[in-house]
């Protein structure tokens, strides 16, 4: 693992440690110079052709939303998650001054700021910069500006991009139990939409560290040792919690993206109506076992096929920016799929392409390309285009 994505997930574990319970957004600047390209390469998207001027572009925020889900994923590396949702919604830099400081009325992705904090269950603690630039982590026991402030602060663009990743955990641990949600807010903001497009893979690494951060339960000595510096030229700050009640009472907060692109969950769905069969079934070696069983591997959609078991991968990627993920995260469940599918199981991967405008030639050239990389560990595997 290169050096940024070591720093940038000790900072994030330090943070989830310390079990935010509302949005009280801490300030934190990250780094994106050019000297340390090459170091933040594993967590950042391939790039063909990334272009946006205006951050308030839904193209934009469609394209954020698809990195930090690929990124998020790729991190977690292991079916003991689910990523419920990644949203992402635009605030102007004219709603940010007209924001009423000091009240939780003011509204973000939809909902009321006192809305979304309540959905937080824990202490309340505050992430930011003391006045030497160094992380700190203090407790927050009274309702004060922060939310707002901080999006001010780092407002450098057209506005502030916020971005929610919701993550439940499957198999749970002993500081974190299963079934519990966890949600990351982040506030952003760069001098152009390309900045921005170019740096957002890097949040997916911080989520997926949060995650990590609720389970071991003890992250403060590990936020110390990350150093992560100020940039003119993008910004971020971020809170995190456990939901109470799990993710049945997460709020559904609205997105600002392309409205004609499904979401991960209704594209499963999409695929269980028209397949037909049974979707979330686990398994470990050879045998299904209850859901949520640590180190078990759980298909998107079984179902019977000449009488075998087939197990069906369902993925709605960004095929131009978020290729390389889409294979890591592949490469690992099919593998985890053959060790302990029953004997005789088979498997297919389905693209939904819905709403992306790819032409006939380029889903060709991805499926030669992305079969090709996974024969290695599947020969042949049949990979369906759904549109």
């Amino acid at each position: 693992m290169k050096r940024l994505l070591a720093a940038i997930l000790s900072a994030s574990l330090l943070l989830t440690g310390c079990a935010a319970e509302r949005g009280d957004l801490d300030q934190r600047t990250d780094t994106v110079r050019e000297n340390v390209q090459e170091e933040v390469s594993d967590v950042l998207p391939q790039t063909h052709g990334v272009d946006f001027d205006d951050l308030g572009n839904k193209q934009l925020l469609q394209y954020v939303e698809d990195s930090v889900y690929a990124t998020t994923a790729e991190e977690l590396g292991s079916d003991d998650y689910v990523i419920e949702s990644v949203v992402a919604t635009y605030v102007s830099k004219e709603y940010l001054e007209e924001l009423n400081y000091n009240s939780r009325e003011n509204i973000y992705f939809g909902y009321k700021l006192s809305e979304i904090e309540a959905q937080f269950d824990g202490a309340k603690y505050v992430f930011a910069l003391d006045e030497n630039g160094k992380t700190e982590v203090r407790a927050f026991e009274a309702y004060d500006d922060t939310f707002d402030q901080v999006l001010k602060n780092i407002a450098i663009g057209s506005g502030v991009i916020l971005v929610c990743v919701t993550v439940s955990v499957v198999a749970g641990a002993v500081a974190l139990p299963a079934a519990a949600t966890v949600s990351t807010i982040f506030a952003a903001s760069a001098k152009t939409g390309t900045t921005f497009a170019l740096t957002s893979g890097a949040l997916g690494a911080i989520a997926s560290g949060t995650i990590r951060g609720f389970e071991t339960g003890d992250v403060e000595t590990t936020l110390k040792s990350a150093v992560l510096t100020g940039s003119e030229g993008f910004k971020w700050a971020a809170v995190t919690g456990v939901i109470g009640g799990g993710v049945n009472k997460a709020l559904q907060l609205k997105s600002s993206a392309v409205s004609s692109k499904p979401t991960a969950r209704e594209s499963e769905r999409k695929v269980l109506q028209k397949l037909g069969g049974s979707e979330q079934k686990s398994y470990l070696h050879g045998k299904e076992v209850a859901y949520g069983t640590p180190g078990s591997t759980r298909p998107d959609v079984v179902r019977n096929v000449g009488g075998r078991l087939e197990a069906v991968e369902v993925k709605n990627y960004d095929l131009n920016a978020s290729r390389s993920p889409l294979a890591t995260v592949l490469k690992r469940q099919l593998t985890e799929r053959k060790t302990h599918l029953p004997d005789g199981a088979t498997q297919r991967i389905v693209l939904d392409v819905t709403g992306r405008g790819y032409s006939p030639t380029f889903l060709k050239e991805v499926r030669e390309d992305l079969g090709a990389e996974l024969n290695p560990i599947y020969p042949k595997i049949p990979i369906d285009i759904m549109k």
